[in-house]
Formats: C-alpha cells, sequence, structure tokens
C-alpha cells in the first residue's frame, strides 16, 4: 500500500496561485469592489516638493516670460526670456545694486530654486576683500547638494534647486555685485520683507 504525504508548503502554493489565477481570467476577483476612480501612481515620478517657506531681506518682482531681446526696465532686474515652466507665474528676489550675496533662512521644509549668475564666477577682475571669503564656485555649490537644473536667458543665470529643513540657512555669493535670485510661488508670502 502506498503511503499518502500531504502537499508541500510549494505545492499548496502553486495550486492556490494557479487557482487565483484561474479566478482572473473568468473576470472574478477577491478583491473589495472599487469605490471611486482608479488611482494611477507612477513609481518612476515623485511628486515634486513643495516650494519651501523662506526668511530673506529682498524686494520681489514677478517672473513674466517676454520675447528675446527685451530690455531691463530697472538696470539690476532681469527680464525673463527663458525659463522653464516651473518658474513661469512666480516670484522673485530682485537684484540690490552692489550687493552680491543672498542670505536665507528656512522657516519650512521644501525646494529652493535658486539662478546665480553663470558669467565670470568669482569676478576675477575685481581686486581682494572680504567679499571673497563669501564666494561659492560651481563645484562647491554641486557638493553642497544643490542640483543644475538648467540655464535661463540663453545661458546669463544656472538655475539650481536644493531642498532644505526648517531651520537651514545660506548664504550664496557667485561674484562681487551681481547677486543670486531665489524664486517662490506668487500665494507663498515670504516671511520677512
Amino acid at each position: 500500500m502506498k503511503a499518502h504525504h500531504p502537499p508541500s508548503g510549494l505545492h499548496l502554493l502553486i495550486v492556490l496561485l494557479a487557482a487565483s489565477l484561474d479566478g482572473c481570467s473568468k473576470g472574478e476577483s477577491n478583491a473589495p469592489p472599487s469605490t471611486g476612480p482608479a488611482q494611477v501612481s507612477d513609481p518612476q515620478t515623485p511628486a515634486p516638493p513643495p516650494f519651501a517657506v523662506v526668511k530673506v531681506d529682498a524686494d520681489w518682482g514677478n517672473v513674466e516670460r517676454v520675447p528675446k531681446g527685451s530690455k531691463r526696465t530697472e538696470e539690476w532686474v532681469p527680464v525673463w526670456f527663458d525659463v522653464p515652466d516651473d518658474l513661469t507665474d512666480k516670484r522673485f528676489t530682485k537684484p540690490r545694486p552692489y550687493q552680491g550675496a543672498l542670505k536665507v533662512t528656512i522657516e519650512k521644509d521644501g525646494i529652493v530654486w535658486l539662478a546665480v549668475s553663470n558669467e565670470k564666477w568669482g569676478d576675477p577682475d575685481h581686486s581682494g576683500g572680504a567679499w571673497r571669503k563669501e564666494l561659492r564656485t560651481r563645484e562647491q555649490l554641486l557638493g553642497e547638494g544643490w542640483t543644475v537644473k538648467g540655464l535661463l536667458n540663453e545661458g546669463e543665470y544656472l538655475l539650481l534647486t536644493r531642498v532644505f529643513k526648517a531651520g537651514d540657512s545660506f548664504l550664496v555669493r557667485t561674484r562681487k555685485y551681481t547677486g543670486p535670485i531665489l524664486f517662490l510661488p506668487r500665494e507663498k508670502e515670504p516671511v520677512g520683507k
């Protein structure tokens, strides 16, 4: 007489899987009925982090695309003709004459979008001074966690992003007189000015 052996764990798993697949092919499902539209998520494309809430002493302008070749209406304030969709309808810090550094304190976690002059990094034509201690090279910024997103205005500016936590602060200077430019949504008021 042949001994009867109970099915192994692997055999049982194969049988259950086959039964489940057979039910799916007949339109049956063990899943609860849907209560709304299907949610489609793409695991390859995570949602971008929100803009950080910042404290910065600055005057603000609104980003509006203008035709190439448009002239500045204020000497130190750029016009934007070559900006990505992520920055349209945003606000930006207006550079102040002869203030090449931008100091920012993060009030709420999020991403910071920053444009720095992409011309004459470090201003080699200008003599030394205390301002030189604040200079950051492109390599230093990348080493600190900034990511290059592209160029603005045909290469006049280098666009960078970085995610910060509340309580972080930073100071960026890439030239003696031309300060970095910070971008924020129009509806989000920065703390301070």
